[in-house]
């Protein structure tokens, strides 16, 4: 949203620190709580992807409480990736009317391009079009002919791992708590309210819908 409401990096820094520290917050708290309320795999993971702010922090809570929880998580939170474009697109013209300015929107850029990636290894998955690599051993190596396959899914879910806690760590990079709570005090309060306040309508309307 930033250059397109002409925010600046103070602006930026002080979103993106509070996002964060709260994602990170709900990230420890929500598999408590899902625990504590016994929730089952696929509603907790609606609630995790539909409460939790940033994609690492989403996944990494998803799959802390389960495998399947984990790819709810995934999914649920990328459907509201896909849904911050037309959300963005409200949101600027609302601005340029208030300014009265005419402002350029590249509209291929509103929708992240991992969630295209995201789209197309999903289909592929779902069609069983991710092969299996196998790999048939010399007898002068091995002394005997031997077959061995290399699963590319489970191999992928391995590379994803050690790429998600890279992601964390990067996110980790950008949060100066102290820098936060010097100036942001008025914006981690903000969020904090807002992060209950979602949290407990999404547990509302996973218990009723689901």
């Amino acid at each position: 949203m930033a250059p397109l409401i002409d925010a600046g990096d103070e602006d930026v820094t002080l979103s993106v620190g509070t996002v964060n520290v709260i994602g990170l917050l709900l990230m420890f708290i929500l598999p408590l709580a899902g625990g504590a309320l016994k929730m089952a795999d696929d509603p907790f993971g609606v609630w995790a992807g539909s409460t939790i702010h940033s994609v690492p922090q989403a996944v990494a809570a998803g799959f802390t409480y389960g495998q399947k929880a984990g790819t709810m998580a995934t999914l649920v939170k990328l459907v509201r990736v896909t849904m911050l474009a037309p959300f963005m697109i409200f949101l600027v013209l609302i601005y340029a009317r208030q300014r009265k300015s005419a402002i350029t929107v590249h509209y291929s850029r509103l929708v992240p391009p991992f969630v295209w990636g995201f789209l197309a290894i999903a289909l592929l998955n779902t069609a069983s079009l991710i092969p299996t690599l196998q790999f048939h051993v010399a007898p002068w190596i091995t002394g005997a002919t031997r077959d061995y396959s290399v699963s590319t899914t489970a191999l992928l879910s391995q590379i994803e791992a050690i790429l998600l806690t890279v992601a964390m760590a990067a996110m980790g990079l950008e949060v100066s708590v102290r820098r936060l709570a010097k100036v942001g005090g008025a914006a981690i309060l903000t969020g904090l309210v807002a992060m209950v306040i979602v949290c407990l309508a999404s547990l509302a309307l996973i218990r009723v819908l689901l």
